[in-house]
This record gives C-alpha cells, structure tokens and sequence, in this order.
C-alpha cells in the first residue's frame, strides 16, 4: 500500500527531537503568516501579531502533550519500582520521550523475565526442600518464619501461611517460644553454627529435635536472619530415658557465651548430633544448580565459608582467588570431570582435601587422596564426611 504525503509527514514529525518540533511549532505560524500578508499588506504588523498568537496557541498545546507524556512516563516508572507492567499506551513518536518509553518497555521486559526466573527457581528450591526428611526453615532476625519446608509443616499441622511470617511464641506459646528465641539470639550474636537440642510440645504431642542453626549473610555481609536444620529424634530419646528409667524432661539449652559450646540439661542420643564446621572454606562444585544452592545452604548451616561454582572454569577460577581446605565436587561436569579438576588442584595445593561426589558406586572412584560420598545422601552424612575428612592429618 503506497504511502500518502500525510503519513510521510507524520512519520517525520514523530521522528524530530523535542527541540525541533518546539521551534517548528513556535516559528512556522509566524513564518507563514507573514509570507502570506506580505504580498497584499504594506505593513506586516497585523500578520506578525495573528503569527504570534498562532505560535503560541502551538506552543500551549505542545506543552500540554509532553506534560500528559511525562505524566505516563511517570505512572510506567512507579509501576516498575513496584514490579508492575506498564500502564500507559505503547509511544509511537520516536523522539527523546518516545525513546525513553522504548526503554522502559525493555527494562521492564527484562525484570519480567527474571522476575519469572527467580520463581521458577525459588519453586525447584522449595521442591528439593520439600523433599529432604529433615526439617528446615529460615527465620529474620526477630525469629519470624520466612521459609518452611514439607517436613516442617508435616510435623506441626501448619501450612505455609499460617507459619510464614509468625513467630515461635505465636506459634508454639510463650514458654516454648521464647526458649527457642533464646537460641536464635544466641546464634545471631556467637555469628556461627550452633547445635540445640529443642523440645516442642503440639496438640499434646512431645517433640524432641536437634536443631543447628547458622546465620544468613547478605551480599554486604550483614546477617539477616539464620537458618535451622532440625532432625526428629524423640523416638531414640525415649528410647533411651526409658531405659534408664528416667521421667521425660523438658528442656532446651542455652549457650553459656558467645563464643562457648551450647550446654545441655542432658547429653543428646549418641549418633544423633551432627559435626559442625570451625568456619573452613569448602569449594562446592555443582552443575545442578538448585542442587548446589541447597548443599551450600547446609553446608553454611553447619559452619563452614562456602564457595559455589557451577563448573570447571569457576571452580578453577575460586580455587586461584581463595584458600579452599576442602573441595566437594561432583563426578560429571560440563567440560571436564570432577577427578580431572582433584587431579589438577591435588599438584597445586598438598593442603587441599577431596570429596567426589556421584550416584555411581563407591569402588569405581575411591582413592587414597578422595573420600566418596554417594548421592542421594542424608543431612548427617554430609555432616559427618566434610567434618572426617576435614579433621585427618594433612600429606607431607
């Protein structure tokens, strides 16, 4: 379909920057006005005055259409602060204003889209979450619930909303609750990972769990809450207070400093605490990476300093910048193998220790320089191999 001197025109003025079309709009009343009165009018003063009148009537109607743009421009950008869509029509000028619309258009399609991502994300977290048999939740720093998992909910009666965002005094009552903020407090003060032996009493039913909890750090290094890993062990402790025929006995501990050891009203069950770090650094290597994330937050929980790569080369990469004590990688990488990567970083740094990772069976991979660890493993096995294989002696 051919194009009319009228669209062309417009096309051109939607085109022209703001200052263009301001003196366009300003100028050419006045211009025309006085071309068309010079040729029968002596004297032009009656045509620069309807030119001037002309030029500004323009000018008051093109600055009430850039005051209604900017005002749209406006509504867009507050509802992209909010995470909202755009509100306003979609510019068909292309000047300054126009372009800016463009970009707001693009920002807010890229945020949409991470927006999408970091849900998508946050669903596959929760899913790995739901589906660990240990109990796991991160608190803020008033000891309000901003994540729980499956077995959380399953081992209360909660759902999600009813503990999102409460307390545990709002929900276990005042005495219990505010023992377990006592160990909160405690661990947000100590800033490390510490083992609790907690008892919660619901609906009649008596609880006895053993609970580490770590601080969160932002990405400025400031905590912003902790977060706990809680195993069930009321079946082995009633177990053994029955053998030694002793009364049940409610109690929480508390730490006695902040840099001191949790105390205890009793010893736990034997085989039930788990082995917490003394702040090494551990290099996770893992190309799933929700799997990584998850692995990274307990192995934090437990008290170590966590670098998480997602392959070959940011491994490397961490491996030149930090001191790393202990390397957990798994078997297959995109690129090269989890034994290629010990292999190369095993000559470079005698001091650095190994644990291969992989559904694969143990004998196919097991050396005297790695420790194996088998997925899927449970909390305490992670626990007690990064701790084992920490603690032996270092080669000469």
């Amino acid at each position: 379909m051919p194009v009319t001197p009228v669209q062309s025109l417009r096309r051109l003025w939607r085109n022209l920057p703001l200052t263009v079309k301001a003196c366009v709009l300003a100028g050419a009343p006045i211009a025309v006005l006085l071309g068309g009165f010079a040729s029968f009018s002596p004297r032009p003063i009656s045509a620069l005055v309807l030119g001037l009148l002309a030029s500004t009537a323009s000018m008051i109607f093109f600055a009430r259409t850039l005051r209604r743009r900017i005002e749209a421009l406006q509504l867009d950008a507050r509802a992209l602060k909010m995470g909202s869509p755009l509100v306003s029509a979609r510019e068909r000028s292309f000047d300054e204003l126009g372009e800016l619309r463009s970009e707001l258009e693009r920002t807010s399609e890229i945020l949409a889209k991470r927006a999408q991502a970091v849900r998508e994300r946050e669903a596959q977290m929760q899913m790995i979450l739901d589906n660990t048999t240990a109990v796991i939740y991160l608190k803020d720093l008033e000891s309000r619930f901003l994540l729980v998992n499956q077995a959380y909910k399953n081992s209360f009666g909660l759902t999600s909303e009813q503990a999102i965002g409460h307390s545990p005094i709002e929900l276990f009552g005042k005495k219990v609750g505010e023992q377990i903020r006592a160990n909160d407090l405690a661990v947000l003060r100590s800033k490390r990972a510490t083992q609790f032996e907690e008892s919660i009493t619901v609906n009649g039913r008596h609880f006895t769990y053993l609970s580490v909890k770590s601080p969160l750090y932002d990405s400025d290094g400031k905590i912003y809450g902790l977060c706990g890993v809680s195993t069930d062990v009321t079946a082995r402790e009633s177990a053994t207070l029955s053998e030694q025929q002793s009364a049940p006995v409610v109690a929480i501990p508390s730490v006695t400093q902040k840099t001191g050891p949790p105390t205890h009203r009793r010893d736990v069950v034997g085989g039930n605490r788990l082995s917490l770090g003394k702040g090494e650094s551990v290099l996770l290597v893992e190309d799933d990476v929700d799997v990584g994330e998850f692995e990274a937050l307990l192995l934090r929980t437990l008290g170590y300093h966590v670098l998480l790569a997602k392959d070959a080369v940011e491994a490397k990469a961490m491996f030149r910048r930090n001191k790393v004590d202990l390397m957990v990688t798994d078997l297959y990488l995109p690129g090269e193998s989890g034994l290629d990567l010990i292999t190369k970083f095993n000559g470079q740094n005698s001091k650095t220790k190994f644990v291969l990772t992989s559904g694969a069976e143990a004998n196919d991979f097991s050396t005297e320089r790695v420790t194996f660890l088998r997925k899927p493993f449970e909390i305490k096995e992670l626990a007690d191999t990064v701790r084992s294989v920490l603690d032996q002696p270092s080669a000469m």
